[in-house]
């Protein structure tokens, strides 16, 4: 199987996955009209048009945009980050840094179980955060056999975008009160958000101010309940670090890129016992740091 022919089977599976929770989707030319795991009707674009996500997003529809290593969707990222939508980016390939999109949340899957696990997972975070997700897709072998979760534990750990739920921080309670819709609908009249007033330069830069500290200092913690709540369904536990390393490990090689597979397996040749592999695949940018667990 060639790269062009790897890319289009990996965008198959992502498109399936993606199709189970989303309401809108872009990015896809294989799709016929649908509805996902919710009884909602599928909404498509073909092509690289993911702008339109942005509406759905702001009309409080989940949106999940497949992206191929050629997109450009950095004006799209930043847009989501500013307006606090919570969309997914699915980013198919390596070429694309994990740093360059801004201030958003990243999860980069290594292999085929972990492409299916963090299709939810990322759709989990971008909704307790109100933040974009950009997960990249960074897959060698196509044939790896993966367990996928029963659909109706999956629609408890995703949960219907009109779900009601309890604002998870104080800023949000701030815009939100007590309890908000999982995916907020920015537009309706009918739920107002303290959001999105006129303001001069030194409000606006108080917002900023107040943001990075009440808003995105709680990312952590909810990133690390979505990986909690999914190991209580799945049985699968995911660390910021993928890694080889315990505690006899005495030298560490951090890999970036997607070469954690490759770094591992050529070191196996070696046969140094006290090596340790390690590439961070959950990227938070208002994080202080994450160490390597070695337990």
């Amino acid at each position: 199987m060639n790269d062009q022919e790897k890319l289009i089977e990996t965008q198959r599976w992502l498109i399936k996955w993606s199709s189970d929770v989303a309401e809108g989707l872009s990015g896809t030319s294989m799709l016929k009209s649908q509805q996902n795991l919710f009884y909602r009707n599928l909404i498509t674009a073909e092509g690289n048009d993911h702008g339109f996500g942005i509406g759905l997003a702001l009309a409080g529809l989940r949106h999940i945009a497949i992206v191929r290593p050629e997109d450009n969707i950095r004006g799209l990222v930043k847009t989501a980050i500013k307006q606090q939508l919570p969309i997914v980016f699915v980013v198919i390939g390596t070429s694309k840094p994990m740093f360059g999109f801004g201030k958003a949340i990243h999860l980069k899957s290594l292999s085929m179980q972990e492409a299916y696990d963090y299709t939810f997972l990322s759709v989990k975070i971008a909704e307790s955060t109100l933040s974009p997700v950009i997960h990249h897709v960074c897959i060698d072998d196509l044939t790896e056999e993966i367990e996928e979760l029963p659909k109706d534990h999956l629609k408890s750990f995703v949960g219907s975008p009109d779900e009601i739920i309890e604002s998870p921080t104080p800023a949000q309670v701030m815009l939100f009160g007590p309890e908000r819709r999982r995916l907020p609908h920015y537009n309706s009249l009918d739920i107002p958000v303290q959001l999105g007033s006129s303001k001069n330069r030194r409000y606006r830069g108080l917002e900023h101010v107040a943001k990075e500290q009440y808003f995105q200092a709680h990312y952590d913690e909810l990133i690390q309940l979505a990986l909690q709540d999914f190991a209580g369904i799945s049985g699968r536990q995911y660390q910021v670090y993928k890694s080889t390393a315990d505690r006899k490990t005495r030298q560490l090689i951090i890999t970036t890129g997607g070469l954690f597979n490759q770094v591992v397996n050529g070191s196996r040749s070696l046969e140094e016992k006290d090596l340790g592999i390690a590439e961070k695949v959950i990227y938070n940018p208002h994080s202080e740091g994450n160490d390597i667990d070695l337990s």
